[in-house]
């Protein structure tokens, strides 16, 4: 159960990093477009409904103790992950842009 846990808060931890390495290749590009990233949002959610099976299955056992907690908790965690990638990105491209424009 702590191992999906762990891989859950991997791809929140991924989803926070993105636009930052996006950010970083777009400024240590040499071409106009800089490779992306796959996002794969599958990902959380077949972790999130897994970790809402186990938590239903362990009653109550776990560090977690209802699954409605784990489906709110894990939903609210995976839209403000993705809230922020948002927000970062804006912010980031902006920063990015302003730095290429004093450059040129």
């Amino acid at each position: 159960m702590c191992i999906v846990a762990v891989l859950f808060g991997m791809k929140i931890i991924w989803n926070i990093l993105t636009p930052i390495v996006l950010a970083r290749r777009s400024l240590l590009a040499t071409t106009e477009k800089p490779s992306g990233i796959s996002m794969a949002p599958f990902v959380e959610i077949v972790l999130l409904l897994l970790l809402i099976l186990l938590s239903a299955l362990s009653d109550g056992a776990a560090w977690f103790h209802h699954p409605t907690q784990v489906a709110l908790w894990g939903g609210g965690i995976i839209v403000g992950s993705y809230v922020l990638f948002v927000v970062l990105g804006i912010g980031l491209g902006w920063v990015v842009a302003q730095i290429k424009k004093r450059r040129a």
